[in-house]
Protein backbone atom coordinates (compact mmCIF):
# COMPACT_ATOMS: atom_id res chain seq x y z
CA UNK A 1 0.00 0.00 0.00
CA UNK A 2 3.15 2.40 0.23
CA UNK A 3 3.79 3.58 -3.08
CA UNK A 4 7.56 3.86 -4.17
CA UNK A 5 6.96 7.32 -4.52
CA UNK A 6 6.33 8.10 -1.15
CA UNK A 7 9.21 6.54 -0.26
CA UNK A 8 11.12 8.41 -2.69
CA UNK A 9 9.71 11.49 -1.04
CA UNK A 10 10.56 10.59 2.43
CA UNK A 11 13.67 8.54 2.84
CA UNK A 12 15.18 11.17 4.86
CA UNK A 13 12.31 10.65 7.60
CA UNK A 14 12.37 7.21 6.68
CA UNK A 15 16.24 7.12 7.72
CA UNK A 16 15.65 8.81 11.27
CA UNK A 17 13.04 6.66 11.81
CA UNK A 18 14.84 3.83 11.31
CA UNK A 19 17.20 4.95 14.26
CA UNK A 20 14.68 6.00 16.40
CA UNK A 21 13.74 9.78 15.91
CA UNK A 22 10.43 9.81 16.75
CA UNK A 23 9.52 13.09 15.49
CA UNK A 24 10.37 11.41 11.98
CA UNK A 25 8.33 8.44 13.14
CA UNK A 26 5.54 10.57 14.27
CA UNK A 27 5.81 12.72 10.66
CA UNK A 28 6.03 9.67 8.55
CA UNK A 29 2.91 8.52 10.14
CA UNK A 30 0.97 11.33 9.60
CA UNK A 31 2.06 11.62 5.70
CA UNK A 32 1.35 7.98 5.78
CA UNK A 33 -2.10 8.78 6.87
CA UNK A 34 -2.69 11.40 4.24
CA UNK A 35 -1.26 9.19 1.61
CA UNK A 36 -4.14 6.05 2.61
CA UNK A 37 -6.85 8.64 1.98
CA UNK A 38 -5.72 10.26 -0.81
CA UNK A 39 -5.01 7.00 -2.55
CA UNK A 40 -8.59 5.85 -1.18
CA UNK A 41 -10.54 8.31 -1.84
CA UNK A 42 -9.32 10.69 -4.32
CA UNK A 43 -9.51 13.98 -2.52
CA UNK A 44 -6.89 16.07 -1.49
CA UNK A 45 -9.59 18.09 0.90
CA UNK A 46 -10.32 15.42 3.53
CA UNK A 47 -13.27 17.17 4.51
CA UNK A 48 -15.45 16.23 1.79
CA UNK A 49 -15.10 12.70 2.33
CA UNK A 50 -17.15 10.75 4.61
CA UNK A 51 -17.16 10.68 8.71
CA UNK A 52 -16.48 7.39 8.83
CA UNK A 53 -13.18 7.80 6.84
CA UNK A 54 -12.37 10.79 8.74
CA UNK A 55 -12.37 9.03 11.72
CA UNK A 56 -10.53 6.07 10.59
CA UNK A 57 -8.31 8.71 9.36
CA UNK A 58 -8.01 10.01 13.17
CA UNK A 59 -7.35 6.21 14.25
CA UNK A 60 -4.52 5.99 11.95
CA UNK A 61 -2.87 9.25 13.42
CA UNK A 62 -3.77 7.66 17.19
CA UNK A 63 -1.80 4.49 16.25
CA UNK A 64 0.65 3.63 19.01
CA UNK A 65 4.28 4.24 17.46
CA UNK A 66 6.03 2.98 20.14
CA UNK A 67 8.90 1.24 17.97
CA UNK A 68 11.97 0.40 19.09
CA UNK A 69 14.68 -0.84 16.44
CA UNK A 70 14.73 -4.22 16.27
CA UNK A 71 11.90 -5.16 17.73
CA UNK A 72 8.78 -7.31 16.11
CA UNK A 73 5.98 -5.12 15.52
CA UNK A 74 2.59 -5.30 16.91
CA UNK A 75 0.08 -4.13 15.07
CA UNK A 76 -2.74 -4.05 17.32
CA UNK A 77 -5.65 -2.39 15.54
CA UNK A 78 -3.88 -1.22 12.51
CA UNK A 79 -5.02 -3.51 10.34
CA UNK A 80 -8.65 -3.50 11.31
CA UNK A 81 -8.84 0.26 10.95
CA UNK A 82 -6.80 -0.07 7.86
CA UNK A 83 -9.88 -2.49 6.86
CA UNK A 84 -12.26 -0.05 8.29
CA UNK A 85 -11.22 2.65 5.52
CA UNK A 86 -11.41 0.13 2.86
CA UNK A 87 -14.83 -0.96 3.83
CA UNK A 88 -15.73 2.78 3.97
CA UNK A 89 -15.08 3.93 1.01
CA UNK A 90 -16.52 0.90 -0.94
CA UNK A 91 -13.67 -0.39 -2.46
CA UNK A 92 -13.66 -4.15 -2.98
CA UNK A 93 -11.94 -6.74 -5.24
CA UNK A 94 -13.54 -8.77 -7.92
Amino acid sequence: MISSKFVENHLDEIAKAATGDEKAIQALKAALAEDILLTVTGETDFSNVKQEIQDLHNQLLEFDTDIKVGAELETGDFHTAAQGIVDAAGMTVD
